[in-house]
């Protein structure tokens, strides 16, 4: 029997992915297309004797009525492959002359999670367990390894001095992250030991995200911390992360939701 949480939650995953996609349409259209400077081809195209401010714009219309037939037969898994897989494709054809977004990464994992989903098994049971377990330790560890690098630079260093951290280019940095305010710039020049502790803060935060990767019933409440994380570095550094936060909800707080009401009513059944 074909279970309900895993469709919700494949349909969530989905409808997350054509955010994305029509929304870099839209930015597509109306940033590069009018202005013809669009040249971020990928590799394949450079084979296809086509313009490319005709070849792209035929990409992103086809891609957007293609996701939309992806969505109203979301249970076929052919549907959920290319769904992906125009994910990914439109991601090479943005970022291929360049590094990607880091907000991208979390939504890769769950691109490529989805096609190994079986809709007609329980999200928390055999390899559909093992997928979204999976996908959950990927995002994670972005957050761990990313702790672990800062870790092994101060370790690196013979003495342990905070002044190699620049902590003067910090408090302008977040003056500019708050709308170029000089007082708060004095006030962390100044104050130095605020943006010390708030490093160390960083660091051990997150250091501890394989604690929900060991620990699985954390995860909700690592969820709740590192949506934290981002909405202060956006209200301080101007760092925007919206894509990564919906990845958060949907991965760390949304999936054990289901799961747990998934448990909860076999059990009641039972």
């Amino acid at each position: 029997m074909k279970s309900q949480m895993t469709h919700i939650l494949i349909l969530c995953y989905l409808l997350g992915l054509a955010h994305l996609i029509f929304n870099k349409s839209y930015f597509f259209f109306r940033t590069s297309f009018p202005d013809l400077n669009y040249k971020l081809i990928a590799f394949p195209l450079n084979y296809i004797n086509i313009n490319p401010h005709y070849l792209m714009p035929i990409f992103f219309v086809s891609a957007f009525f293609i996701y939309l037939l992806c969505l109203v037969f979301y249970k076929k898994k052919i549907s959920q492959i290319i769904a992906s897989t125009l994910y990914i494709l439109t991601l090479s054809l943005l970022y291929s002359r360049g590094k990607i977004n880091h907000s991208e990464h979390a939504w890769i994992a769950i691109a490529i999670g989805i096609c190994f989903l079986n809709i007609k098994k329980p999200l928390s049971q055999g390899s559909n367990l093992l997928t979204i377990r999976t996908v959950q330790g990927v995002l994670l560890s972005h957050y761990l390894f990313s702790g672990l690098w800062k870790l092994r630079y101060m370790i690196g260093q013979k003495n342990i001095n905070f002044e190699t951290i620049s902590l003067n280019h910090m408090a302008v940095t977040i003056a500019e992250g708050t709308l170029k305010n000089n007082l708060i710039t004095n006030f962390l020049t100044n104050n130095s030991f605020l943006i010390v502790t708030g490093f160390i803060g960083v660091l051990i935060f997150q250091i501890s995200c394989i604690i929900p990767i060991l620990k699985l019933k954390y995860y909700k409440i690592w969820a709740i911390l590192i949506l934290l994380f981002h909405f202060s570095t956006e209200l301080s550094l101007g760092i925007n992360f919206k894509q990564t936060r919906l990845a958060i909800l949907l991965l760390l707080f949304i999936t054990p939701i289901l799961m747990d009401f998934e448990k909860n009513k076999k059990a009641s059944a039972e």
